[in-house]
C-alpha cells in the first residue's frame, strides 16, 4: 500500500555560493543567519534586508522548496 508523506512547500531564495559569500561579507553576516533569512525562518528588519538584497542586488532567484513534515 503506497505511504503519505506528509509535506509543506515554502518559498527560499537562491543565491550560488560565490553571491552568497560576498553578500555575508558585505552585509557582515554569517553563513547561518543568512541560511535563516533566506529560507524564511526568521523575520527581522536584517533578515528583510538580507532577502532584499539577494534578490535586488546579487540577483538571487525565488523557489519553492518541498519541506518534509515531522510528526
Amino acid at each position: 500500500f503506497p505511504v503519505t508523506i506528509p509535506t509543506t512547500k515554502r518559498e527560499i531564495i537562491y543565491l550560488s555560493p560565490k553571491k552568497r559569500d560576498a553578500l555575508c561579507a558585505a552585509l557582515g553576516v554569517s553563513r547561518k543567519t543568512y541560511y535563516n533569512a533566506v529560507n524564511g525562518f526568521t523575520n527581522s528588519a536584517s533578515a528583510e534586508k538580507i532577502r532584499n538584497e539577494a534578490l535586488n542586488i546579487y540577483g538571487g532567484v525565488t523557489t519553492t522548496k518541498t519541506i518534509i513534515v515531522g510528526e
